[in-house]
C-alpha cells in the first residue's frame, strides 16, 4: 500500500510557498526521499504569475524558479511550461472523477489474485457476506477510535479503511439487492436481510 501523502509547508511568504514533499524512492524497499517545490501562494499571486509568463525560452529559468536548482533540461517557454502543467492537472483530475464514479459501481473484488463479481454468487450467501463485512467493518472502526464513521474529522480513516476491506464494493452490491427487492435493510440492526421469495 502506498505510504500516505507527506508535506509541510517550509516557507510562505505570501507570495510564494515553499512546499517539501516525502515521497517513495522507488518501491517500499528503497523507502523514501523529500523533495521540494515552490508554488504561488495563492489565486490571486497565482494570477499575477501567469500574467508576467513570457513564451520565450528561459534556459529553465522559470522551471528550476518551481523545482529547485538541480532541474535541467527544460527548453520550453514559461508560458508553455505552466500550460503543459495546468492540462496535465485537468487531465489528472478528470481520469481520477472518471474512475472514482466506475469504482462506486463496482462490486468486483479481488481474493488471492482472482477477480470476482460479488452479484454472481447466490443471494443468501451474499446478504451473509455483506453483513460480515458490515461487522468487520465495525469492529475494525472501533480498534481506531472511530465513534462516528460520518463525521468529518474521520473522513481519512474511514476512507483508507473502506478501501482497504473493498467496503464499497460490498455496500454496492447490497443497494443492488435492495433496488432488484432481493433484500431488504433492517434499519434497527443496520444489516441486510432477504426479502421472502
Amino acid at each position: 500500500m502506498p505510504k500516505p501523502k507527506q508535506e509541510r509547508i517550509v516557507n510562505d511568504d505570501g507570495v510564494n510557498r515553499t512546499v517539501e514533499i516525502e515521497t517513495a524512492a522507488g518501491g517500499e524497499e528503497k523507502g523514501t526521499v523529500k523533495a521540494t517545490y515552490t508554488i504561488p501562494s495563492n489565486a490571486s499571486a497565482f494570477q499575477h504569475m501567469v500574467l508576467g509568463l513570457t513564451d520565450s525560452p528561459d534556459g529553465g529559468a522559470f522551471v528550476k524558479s518551481v523545482f529547485g536548482p538541480n532541474r535541467d533540461g527544460q527548453d520550453e517557454s514559461p508560458l508553455a511550461f505552466v500550460y503543459r502543467m495546468y492540462v496535465s492537472a485537468i487531465d489528472k483530475a478528470q481520469r481520477a472523477s472518471v474512475y472514482e464514479a466506475v469504482q462506486a459501481e463496482s462490486t468486483i473484488i479481488t481474493v488471492n489474485g482472482e477477480k470476482i463479481d460479488l452479484m454472481t454468487y447466490k443471494p443468501k450467501n451474499l446478504v451473509t457476506a455483506i453483513n460480515g463485512m458490515r461487522g468487520h467493518r465495525a469492529s475494525q472502526l472501533a480498534l481506531l477510535g472511530v465513534e462516528d464513521a460520518n463525521a468529518s474529522e474521520s473522513a481519512d480513516k474511514v476512507k483508507a479503511l473502506d478501501k482497504g476491506l473493498k467496503f464499497n464494493q460490498f455496500q454496492t452490491a447490497g443497494r443492488k439487492l435492495t433496488e432488484a427487492g432481493t433484500a431488504k435493510e433492517n434499519v434497527a440492526t443496520g444489516m441486510l436481510e432477504l426479502t421472502a421469495a
